[in-house]
Order: C-alpha cells, then sequence, then structure tokens
C-alpha cells in the first residue's frame, strides 16, 4: 500500500497521454484532461473521468490502508462498516483498469489517421501499477482478520 501510496503521485502529476500532431508533440495529465473537457462543454465526463482516474484510486489506497492499520493496530472502529467498504473497494477494482482501456482504445481510434499521432506517456505505467497493487493487496487481504480483533486481548 506504502508503494502504491507513492505511485499516486506521479500517476496524477506526470503526463499520461502524449499526441503528435503535424510534428509538435503535446501531453496531457490526467488533470488537464479534465480541464479539457470541461472546457470542451462535456462535464458530465470530466466527472466520470475524475472520479474513475482521481478519486477512486485515491479512495482505494484510503481505505485499504485504513483496514490495514486497524488490524495491525488494532483500532476499535467498526468491524461492520470496514467490511463493508473492503467489499466496495474490491468491487470497485474490478472497473479499475476501464481508463487505461480508454487510452488505448482513443489511441488506436486516432493513430489511424496520417496527421495524428497519440500513445500513452509515462503516467499510464505509474497508474496502472497503482490498480495493480491495490487489487493485489485487496485480493491477499482477508477482512475477517477485523473480526478477529475482538477475540485478541488488546496490548498497548
Amino acid at each position: 500500500m506504502i508503494t502504491a501510496a507513492i505511485l499516486l503521485f506521479p500517476a496524477n502529476t506526470l503526463p499520461i497521454t502524449q499526441f503528435t500532431n503535424q510534428g509538435l508533440t503535446t501531453y496531457d495529465t490526467i488533470y488537464s484532461g479534465i480541464v479539457s473537457l470541461v472546457d470542451n462543454e462535456m462535464p458530465a465526463i470530466a466527472v466520470i473521468v475524475f472520479t474513475a482516474s482521481v478519486a477512486v484510486p485515491i479512495a482505494k489506497v484510503i481505505g485499504l490502508t485504513l483496514i490495514l492499520l486497524t488490524i495491525q493496530r488494532q483500532w476499535p472502529l467498526s468491524k461492520t462498516r470496514l467490511t463493508r467498504y473492503f467489499h466496495i473497494i474490491e468491487f470497485i477494482g474490478r472497473w479499475s483498469m476501464l481508463d487505461l482501456f480508454v487510452i488505448s482504445i482513443v489511441a488506436s481510434l486516432i493513430n489511424m489517421g496520417q496527421l495524428l499521432h497519440a500513445k500513452p506517456a509515462p503516467a499510464a505505467t505509474y497508474f496502472a501499477l497503482v490498480i495493480l497493487l491495490t487489487q493485489l493487496a485487496a485480493k491477499c487481504l482477508d477482512p475477517r482478520l477485523l473480526w478477529d480483533l475482538e477475540k485478541k486481548p488488546h496490548h498497548d
């Protein structure tokens, strides 16, 4: 989870796509893509991109870290609520690769023309690693460990 949290920074700050149009190369970050969607009067799509690319990965990292710390530190948090959060995180994880799929489809469609070329930039790799690491963490985590805390005596 620490690695996923660290990789969130380059995933959100470095360029995620590279466009070359008539010899001029431009780069887009997740944020510049969202701003571009808003500027082009597509706020609904901007909200979807923001949710899928920024809010969900950050929520997954925070949620899984909270669950892990609760297990490790034996925090007295609601086990029912944390288990519910875990199942939501696990469900959302199935859809996390959608962003990278969209980038690859858009790049393929754009590259069919002769004048414009698009390809993923470095942030796409970091973003994929964040998704992979959070999915692996969710698969390795057994939420029943939360309930085992009630059976163990608390030591300070």
